[in-house]
């Protein structure tokens, strides 16, 4: 009876497990960067400059979801490193990457005229910088920073009925505790950055761009 009894435990830890892996990956950062591009390039409030909807979307694809994560999914195929870069002190390159591609994106979409997508671009440049300055000294979630940020921009511009892409965060969070990736004060702190950060840069540069 006790050994069947530990076998379902067992078992139950194992399937909470590889939904938990599900979810960090269905729900990580090139994934709602795409969301959030999508958001902006093709409901934007105030244009889209020179460039129209599907430009925005591939420019934001590209410097958003794909080259940030390009070097990371390299060092992980050599096996230098796993996909989620779980050690503290080896994520600091890839954070300088991630910011590379993020000022790029910046100064294509100052150029273009593109304000809404620029607000955006700086706010991953300000979120992605202080959580790579905070991860020097404290392994502070790059998951739930990641929904924080995009999430808040996107209620900030379209205002409450954005509010239900929070709830994304109550999954993530689990997930990563249940992984032992975090703990549950690294992946709060992680969406509250994020969030005071994004509303920071919202109201300083969207109210400017009105």
């Amino acid at each position: 009876m006790i050994g069947e009894q530990n076998q379902r435990e067992g078992s139950l830890t194992v399937f909470k497990r590889s939904v938990a892996e599900l979810v960090s990956k269905v729900l990580s950062a090139p994934v709602i960067a795409v969301i959030a591009t999508l958001f902006f390039s093709f409901r934007s409030p105030i244009g889209l400059g020179l460039l129209d909807s599907f430009a925005c979307t591939l420019i934001g694809f590209i410097f958003f979801a794909v080259l940030p994560v390009t070097p990371v999914a390299y060092f992980a195929r050599k096996g230098t490193t796993d996909i989620y870069v779980s050690k503290r002190e080896m994520r600091t390159p890839f954070f300088l990457a991630a910011l590379a591609s993020y000022i790029l994106a910046s100064a294509i979409f100052w150029v273009t005229q593109v304000k809404i997508m620029f607000l955006l671009s700086i706010i991953y440049v300000c979120v992605t910088f202080a959580v790579m300055v905070t991860n020097l000294f404290w392994k502070i979630s790059i998951h739930s920073a990641a929904i924080g940020g995009p999430a808040t921009a996107i209620v900030y511009v379209f205002g409450i009925i954005a509010m239900p892409l929070y709830a994304l965060l109550i999954p993530v969070i689990w997930a990563r505790v249940k992984l032992r990736a975090h703990t549950i004060s690294q992946s709060i702190s992680g969406m509250v950055l994020s969030i005071i950060i994004t509303l920071t840069v919202c109201f300083i540069i969207f109210n400017t761009l009105l």
